[in-house]
């Protein structure tokens, strides 16, 4: 399962351009799939949060 994982979300090209974040609206969920999981916890060790 290939994972691409970038340093931030403009990076990954999947946001428009005129896009801008709202505040203090970031809602964070745990990483539930244990594949993803544990292929996370390789890169860096320590709970993962999707956003």
């Amino acid at each position: 399962m290939p994972l691409y994982l970038y340093s931030d979300i403009y990076s990954s090209n999947s946001v428009p351009k005129n896009w801008t974040p709202a505040k203090n609206e970031m809602i964070k969920y745990p990483v539930r799939n244990q594949a993803v999981l544990r292929e996370l916890r390789t890169l860096t060790p320590g709970k993962w949060k999707k956003l």
